[in-house]
């Protein structure tokens, strides 16, 4: 191998960026020559309920999405942002065994939903597989090149320290922009019911204020708890009071979406602050998933049937609302809209939806003919202007634009992105290398990166993810692209960190 190469080279995510766009353009292009864009191939397929290789199939999967993501935390001793992600999409699969009880809410759709949840299950495991395999690929193609970090910018006391001035600004920002929608219609939806968070977002002005709010929310829990978490004395202190604020409130809305992510950023942070023994990044995984998987259903129970909640079962309640309610239904939700649909491709509709999320309905109404959650409305039938859309599974989105083209397509590019992103975060973790203390700026950025990308596979939230984008270059603009202060100029240059080498 040559010099320059066993040396290592700096990972640079716009690299990445731009083979992820020429591999995109030659995949749709091979996709379109070879017609496997077309979803007619699939037309007619159906599996009867309950199946056992499906059953099968769906406890492999989902096994594989909960396993791996444990072993590479294992390794690894870090608690990244993509490993808690993939466990939420094993419990999705998981709810396959209890579509024939969620089908059945909506008995007229029953028949065609039990129909097409084997199709949709096959689908998002065939993708699962891609993506799984092109993250490791990506990951161990880093490894062998022997990639490394860039230099900070700055030094990471002066980028920390500019970092809590960003996290107390945006919590404040973070709360009023919350809470505004509340004061306007008067009432606080966790205490009037789930009709009240559909009149959060009567006033356009507010909406997109709350909108931005839900976005930036679970970084600055993240990033507040990181703080505290390094001087306990902060509690008693302004980013105590603006944590807590910001948490109550956002629970008071009933969104828990935002507070589930929330959840995510801070446990991923907080691994990465030092050198965690493994036997507690295994108990804070396992207690994640199951924290999640009580708290979907305890919460569901908590706006809409209170009574279930006064018995003492609270813990099994929970579990099954979970499941068995309107929580867990991206395969239920998907199914429906495949058994309503006619199996012609929407060739990128979709996914223009979500490159003009971030422009106003005013200047741009076609957006919402374009919103992926709305789609699925139409073509079921249902209104639109009282719902907030379908969620149709990870892989249903590229299925429904480009088949099974789509599919394998969205495991090759999300797999490669996420494979990068993930040596990013474990060369940035404490005890790497040669990093001489963690920087939350740096920690912070790699979490986003994998939220950011998140939405490549449900582009209804891609809206989030133009938005944190434009959080990103903002925090560049205040954090990093200032001098330092000339007194800490010597500082900074006698303390700067070393490359990392592996």
């Amino acid at each position: 191998m040559p010099r320059s190469l066993r040396s290592g080279f700096v990972l640079r995510f716009h690299h990445v960026l731009f083979f992820g766009a020429l591999l995109v353009t030659v995949a749709i292009g091979t996709a379109f020559w070879t017609g496997t864009c077309d979803p007619h191939l699939f037309l007619g397929i159906n599996f009867a309920w309950p199946d056992p290789g499906m059953e099968a199939l769906c406890v492999a999967a989902g096994s594989a999405l909960v396993a791996l993501p444990l072993v590479w935390i294992w390794r690894s001793r870090t608690i990244d942002f993509l490993a808690l992600l993939l466990p939420l999409e094993a419990i999705n699969l998981f709810a396959y065994f209890a579509i024939s009880t969620t089908a059945h809410k909506i008995p007229e759709e029953a028949v065609g939903i039990l129909q097409m949840a084997g199709l949709l299950l096959l689908l998002n495991a065939v993708g699962f597989c891609i993506l799984l395999g092109s993250i490791f690929f990506f990951y161990w193609s880093a490894s062998a090149f022997h990639a490394r970090l860039p230099e900070l910018p700055r030094h990471p006391d002066l980028l920390d320290r500019r970092m809590q001035t960003v996290f107390r600004v945006g919590g404040v920002c973070c709360a009023l922009l919350i809470a505004a929608p509340m004061l306007y219609i008067g009432t606080i939806p966790i205490l009037s019911g789930k009709e009240d968070r559909v009149a959060l977002l009567v006033s356009d002005s507010l909406r997109a204020g709350y909108n931005f709010a839900e976005t930036f929310f679970p970084i600055m829990v993240g990033g507040l708890v990181v703080l505290i978490f390094r001087k306990p004395k902060r509690m008693a202190g302004p980013d105590g009071w603006i944590l807590g604020a910001i948490v109550l409130l956002q629970f008071a809305t009933t969104d828990r979406s935002s507070m589930l992510f929330a959840m995510m950023a801070t446990v991923a942070l907080l691994s990465m602050e030092r050198r965690w023994p493994r036997w507690v990044l295994v108990l804070m995984f396992v207690g994640y998933i199951s924290s999640f998987t009580v708290l979907a259903g305890f919460s569901s129970l908590l706006r809409s049937n209170t009574q279930k909640l006064e018995g003492g079962g609270v813990l099994s309640s929970s579990v099954e609302e979970a499941f068995y309610g309107d929580n867990i239904i991206d395969l239920h939700d998907g199914a429906w809209v495949f058994s309503h649909w006619d199996f012609e491709p929407l060739l990128g509709q979709t996914y223009l939806g979500g490159l003009v999320s971030m422009m106003p309905s005013g200047l741009f109404p076609q957006k919402k003919d374009w919103h992926l959650g709305l789609t699925a409305l139409r073509i079921v039938g249902w209104d639109t202007e009282n719902h907030f859309g379908l969620r149709i599974s990870f892989f249903g989105e590229s299925f429904l634009n480009f088949g099974i083209a789509g599919v394998v397509t969205l495991g090759v590019v999300l797999g490669m992105f996420f494979g990068i992103a993930l040596r990013l975060t474990h060369l940035a973790s404490v005890g790497a290398g040669g990093v001489v203390q963690p920087c939350l700026w740096r920690n912070a950025t790699y979490v986003l990166l994998i939220q950011i990308l998140k939405p490549l596979s449900n582009t209804s939230d891609a809206f989030y993810s133009w938005s944190l984008i434009g959080f990103l270059v903002v925090v560049w603009f205040v954090v990093v692209w200032p001098p330092p202060p000339r007194s800490h100029g010597k500082v900074i240059a006698s303390r700067r960190l070393r490359p990392i080498r592996h």
